[in-house]
Protein backbone atom coordinates (compact mmCIF):
# COMPACT_ATOMS: atom_id res chain seq x y z
CA UNK A 1 0.00 0.00 0.00
CA UNK A 2 0.97 3.53 -1.13
CA UNK A 3 2.26 6.01 1.44
CA UNK A 4 0.71 9.55 1.95
CA UNK A 5 3.98 11.27 0.40
CA UNK A 6 3.36 8.66 -2.17
CA UNK A 7 -0.31 9.58 -3.00
CA UNK A 8 0.07 13.67 -2.30
CA UNK A 9 0.25 14.25 -5.84
CA UNK A 10 -2.91 12.60 -7.05
CA UNK A 11 -4.62 14.10 -3.92
CA UNK A 12 -3.36 17.96 -4.64
CA UNK A 13 -4.70 16.95 -8.19
CA UNK A 14 -8.36 15.85 -7.30
CA UNK A 15 -9.45 18.78 -4.88
CA UNK A 16 -8.05 20.68 -7.15
CA UNK A 17 -10.80 19.83 -9.40
CA UNK A 18 -13.27 21.63 -6.64
CA UNK A 19 -10.78 24.68 -5.79
CA UNK A 20 -13.18 27.26 -7.37
CA UNK A 21 -15.95 25.82 -6.48
CA UNK A 22 -14.89 25.90 -2.65
CA UNK A 23 -13.73 29.21 -2.77
CA UNK A 24 -17.01 30.39 -4.41
CA UNK A 25 -19.27 28.86 -2.09
CA UNK A 26 -17.55 30.02 0.95
CA UNK A 27 -18.05 33.53 -1.18
CA UNK A 28 -21.68 33.30 -1.19
CA UNK A 29 -23.32 33.80 2.35
CA UNK A 30 -26.34 31.77 1.12
CA UNK A 31 -24.45 28.87 0.56
CA UNK A 32 -21.75 29.84 3.49
CA UNK A 33 -24.86 30.36 5.96
CA UNK A 34 -23.67 28.32 8.57
CA UNK A 35 -20.21 28.55 7.92
CA UNK A 36 -19.22 25.12 6.44
CA UNK A 37 -17.97 26.33 2.98
CA UNK A 38 -15.87 28.47 5.09
CA UNK A 39 -14.39 26.18 7.19
CA UNK A 40 -14.10 23.56 3.93
CA UNK A 41 -12.23 26.38 2.00
CA UNK A 42 -9.75 26.52 5.30
CA UNK A 43 -8.76 22.70 5.23
CA UNK A 44 -8.55 22.96 1.75
CA UNK A 45 -5.90 26.22 1.63
CA UNK A 46 -3.70 24.19 4.66
CA UNK A 47 -3.74 21.20 2.62
CA UNK A 48 -2.81 22.72 -0.31
CA UNK A 49 -0.03 25.02 1.95
CA UNK A 50 1.54 21.71 3.12
CA UNK A 51 1.46 20.13 -0.37
CA UNK A 52 3.14 22.75 -2.12
CA UNK A 53 5.99 23.19 0.83
CA UNK A 54 6.67 19.19 0.92
CA UNK A 55 6.23 18.30 -3.15
CA UNK A 56 7.59 21.74 -4.34
CA UNK A 57 9.60 23.13 -1.02
CA UNK A 58 7.69 26.47 -1.98
CA UNK A 59 7.57 28.35 1.23
CA UNK A 60 6.13 31.58 -0.03
CA UNK A 61 3.34 29.54 -1.02
CA UNK A 62 2.76 27.63 2.05
CA UNK A 63 3.16 30.63 4.03
CA UNK A 64 1.00 32.59 1.68
CA UNK A 65 -1.94 29.98 1.66
CA UNK A 66 -1.40 29.04 5.47
CA UNK A 67 -2.09 32.42 6.54
CA UNK A 68 -5.03 32.92 4.70
CA UNK A 69 -6.84 29.92 5.90
CA UNK A 70 -5.76 31.22 9.74
CA UNK A 71 -7.67 34.52 8.55
CA UNK A 72 -10.84 32.53 7.19
CA UNK A 73 -10.66 30.62 10.47
CA UNK A 74 -10.26 33.75 12.84
CA UNK A 75 -13.08 35.57 11.05
CA UNK A 76 -15.27 32.25 11.90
Amino acid sequence: MAGLADRLPMLVELLSEDRDIVRANAADQKKDWNGICSSTLASDLRFFAIADYFLKHDIASFQSQLSEAVKIRIEM
